[in-house]
């Protein structure tokens, strides 16, 4: 019998969840922070760029992941 698939992926679920509201109160913060701090240095605004787009990676591949198990293969046991 293979195991529950709440127990396989209802933690990691709720971690999607939490990082998709933590990802929403960065995009607020970077976007208060390019209203706010316009003379700031050109590599201190860059490293705010980097960091927001490596954040919007990471969303969107936790979204994906969670999306082909929970989506494209549900009714399966089929999980690799």
């Amino acid at each position: 019998m293979p195991p529950s698939l709440s127990l396989i992926f209802g933690p990691m679920l709720v971690g999607v969840f939490l990082n998709c509201i933590l990802y929403g109160v960065l995009t607020v913060q970077t976007f208060i922070y390019f209203q706010t701090y316009k003379k700031d240095k050109s590599h201190i605004r860059a490293f705010v760029w980097y960091l927001f787009i490596m954040e919007t990676l990471n969303t969107g591949f936790d979204i994906g992941m969670m999306l082909e198990p929970l989506v494209f293969r549900y009714g399966t046991y089929k999980f690799a």
